[in-house]
């Protein structure tokens, strides 16, 4: 009986703590969507204000609510051997290419930073971001904005 009474006890409070707790929603390209975690809400609200659908876009993998576009053969870069050289070659391609006005890239990276190992394949990456882009921002959830420099970030989409 007390496990009975306990059992209902678990699934109140669980229901009264999901019904209390913070949230809030955002009117995004692909939808109304709710956040319950106040920095993602930050950054996607940031991100919100900043692209448009269609734009070019490198990046935290926001591509779907937002209908922005990656121009990379590949989502994730990584500073190990499972980014391999020609990855690398083919991304700055596409930035050169598609011209991206902005790129958001996660902190716990740390892209611009060298491993000094053999197996960190991003130097040429690197290289492109600093002579192309001006970090301008760090969100609230640590990840970095990069904006290029050359590039009208407030135009409307042509």
């Amino acid at each position: 009986m007390g496990l009975g009474f306990g059992a209902i006890g678990m699934v109140l409070a669980a229901s009264v703590v999901n019904q209390t707790r913070w949230r809030a929603f955002l009117d995004l390209p692909a939808g109304r969507t709710a956040f319950h975690d106040k920095l993602q809400y930050e950054e996607y609200g940031w991100v919100l204000q900043h692209t448009h659908p269609g734009q070019f876009f490198l990046g935290v993998p926001m591509y779907l609510p937002f209908h922005i576009q990656n121009p990379a053969p590949t989502d994730g870069f990584e500073t190990s051997e499972y980014t391999r050289p020609e990855q690398v070659t083919e991304l700055l391609q596409a930035l050169e290419t598609h011209l991206v006005p902005l790129m958001i890239l996660p902190s716990a990276k740390q892209y611009p930073r060298s491993t000094g190992l053999p197996s960190d394949h991003l130097g040429p990456f690197r290289d492109y971001l600093c002579r192309n882009y001006s970090l301008t921002r760090t969100l609230a959830t640590g990840d970095e904005v990069w904006e290029r420099r050359d590039f009208p970030t407030n135009c409307p989409p042509q």
